[in-house]
């Protein structure tokens, strides 16, 4: 990649997404304890034949869909919001309205404690 490396693009990336999948496709294996500064999820050393691609994405895949539940879409002060499971400290909820208390903030939305089961 002209001006930045993968390196240098994978800790810009981080900065702004720390959930996104990083693998690292290269012919330089020693940038895999590199890696690991990144938390990439695997490196892959070229020529990476179509069936170690195909193996490396169905394993990617289904670790997803092992987590994709593990969040709730929210809608608060008229913002889309996904807040994951893991973040959540307490719920309360005080006259429809409803606190979900994180590390970071608190966010409120009107709701029932029925609806947020579903």
């Amino acid at each position: 990649m002209p001006l930045v490396d993968g390196m240098e693009a994978a800790e810009k990336l981080r900065k702004i997404d720390s959930d996104v999948i990083l693998i690292f496709v290269t012919n330089m294996a020693q940038l895999a304890i590199r890696g690991y500064k990144v938390n990439a999820k695997d490196f892959m050393v070229k020529p990476v034949s179509y069936f170690d691609f195909a193996l490396e994405m169905d394993k990617i895949r289904r670790e997803h869909e092992r987590h994709s539940e593990d969040y709730i879409w929210v809608k608060s002060s008229g913002v889309l919001r996904r807040i994951d499971f893991v973040d959540i400290f307490y719920i309360e909820i005080i006259m429809h309205d409803v606190y979900m208390h994180t590390e970071k903030e608190t966010v409120n939305f009107r709701g029932s404690l029925k609806n947020l089961e579903e």
